[in-house]
């Protein structure tokens, strides 16, 4: 998946950039229903050409094509179009509105059409092409849409299935996927990863106080605080269980990784939240911290650092709650 951070973009580009992040579509068995999509859209209108691709900051994301690229300037252009517009782009000769190099390779005829993400936003399109200009009929104009339903279907199906539908967060079974993913992928570059693990204090004892209506309130504003505090388009954040929730931050050392959790406690207790069942009557969380880096064990793996994470879990509890504390490999 593309992450593109530190450019000059504005706002809504890179508010695009996060929700094309967030659907983390980063395999290629990820990709595999669109790919059927666009050969079967290909195949129904008539079009040599089909591709399906989402729209960052400053690069494209191509799901799936039938029938080859265009060039990479090409297909950029094309897709930006359809996205900053946000309505249905047919070019009968799309050449001449092409950059000078973009135009070897590119398609004469396109047709694309905007494709929402399952917040609504448009992050991408789904088109059709010819390498010569071409007519689109008002038949292959439905088909088009009608695929582009499918589309945006797949989208949606995959965002419920991957997600808490309590607190928005992702889902353990997701977690558990992509976790592993970027802990391979840290393995791989050599860098830091930390993991959290984040408990809400005394939530038991909140529940049997204010009711579950009320408890489920406050589990979808402590991971609103975690989204708020975990910004970056790569940190992955999870409801691990019951009030439990879990944080991979790629590319964050012992340091940065207590920091974080630090920033988390203390946007906990700026909401304010009353718990008179609680000594500080406030909501607070504690959590526990583990990183991978050159002080952990070369064999360990990411279930290994859940678990040194959820025993620093252990102890900050055991140390009054309300606090952070790390795993310790020396």
């Amino acid at each position: 998946m593309t992450y593109s951070q530190g450019l000059d973009a504005d706002e809504p580009a890179r508010r695009r950039q996060r929700v094309v992040d967030d659907l983390y579509l980063t395999t290629q068995r990820d990709n595999l229903a669109f790919e059927r999509l666009v050969r079967l859209l290909a195949n129904h209108t008539g079009m040599p050409l089909a591709n399906l691709s989402l729209l960052g900051v400053a690069a494209e994301t191509r799901l799936a094509s039938f029938g080859g690229n265009p060039s990479l300037a090409a297909s950029q252009f094309l897709t930006s179009r359809v996205v900053t517009r946000e309505r249905l782009q047919v070019l009968a000769d799309c050449r001449p509105l092409l950059p000078a190099n973009g135009r070897r390779g590119a398609p004469r005829f396109y047709a694309g059409l905007p494709v929402n993400s399952p917040g609504g936003e448009v992050v991408g399109a789904l088109s059709v092409q010819d390498r010569h200009p071409r007519r689109f009929t008002p038949w292959q104009r439905r088909a088009l849409a009608d695929f582009g339903q499918l589309v945006e279907n797949e989208l949606r199906l995959r965002s419920v299935a991957v997600r808490d539908h309590l607190t928005g967060l992702y889902n353990r079974r997701f977690f558990d996927e992509l976790g592993d993913r970027e802990w391979r992928r840290s393995k791989r570059d050599a860098f830091p990863l930390s993991v959290l693990m984040v408990d809400i204090d005394y939530f038991k004892n909140y529940n049997d106080t204010y009711g579950h209506v009320a408890g489920d309130q406050v589990l979808a504003q402590v991971a609103g605080c975690l989204r708020g505090t975990f910004r970056r388009a790569a940190d992955f954040l999870a409801r691990y269980g019951g009030e439990e929730f879990a944080a991979v931050l790629p590319s964050t050392d012992h340091a940065g990784g207590l920091r974080a959790g630090q920033r988390l406690c203390e946007g906990i207790e700026q909401l304010a939240i009353p718990h008179r069942g609680a000594p500080r009557g406030l909501v607070t969380v504690s959590i526990g911290v583990s990183t991978a880096d050159a002080k952990a064990p070369a064999d360990a793996n990411l279930q290994d650092h859940l678990a040194a994470a959820d025993a620093a879990l252990y102890r900050a509890k055991q140390a009054g709650r309300a606090t952070v504390i790390s795993a310790s490999f020396d």
